[in-house]
């Protein structure tokens, strides 16, 4: 509910699968990619949210160098807006 700062954790995989966490940075809650793959530049996975309510996320994203900018499909919430910049 409004901006909250994660660090995202990605792995890949020859295959175009995608593992890692997202971990919110204000409470600690880390959640597990789901589903992950990639092509090309364009990711996308799942999460489960379960704070402050329970929730599956859609994401896609697209990297461009450092930057990454896309969305989460939140059910009747709607689209949100995600954006991040490579921190290592």
């Amino acid at each position: 509910m409004g901006k909250e700062p994660h660090e995202l954790v990605l792995r890949s995989a020859p295959d175009g699968t995608l593992s890692g966490e997202m971990k919110n940075v204000k409470n600690s809650i880390s959640m597990p990619l789901q589903d992950g793959r990639y092509n090309g530049n364009v990711l996308t996975w799942t999460l489960q949210v379960t704070t402050p309510i329970s929730i599956t996320l859609k994401v896609e994203v697209q990297v461009n160098g450092n930057e990454l900018t896309g969305h989460a499909a939140a059910g009747m919430l709607g689209k949100v807006p995600i954006k991040g910049s490579r921190r290592a």
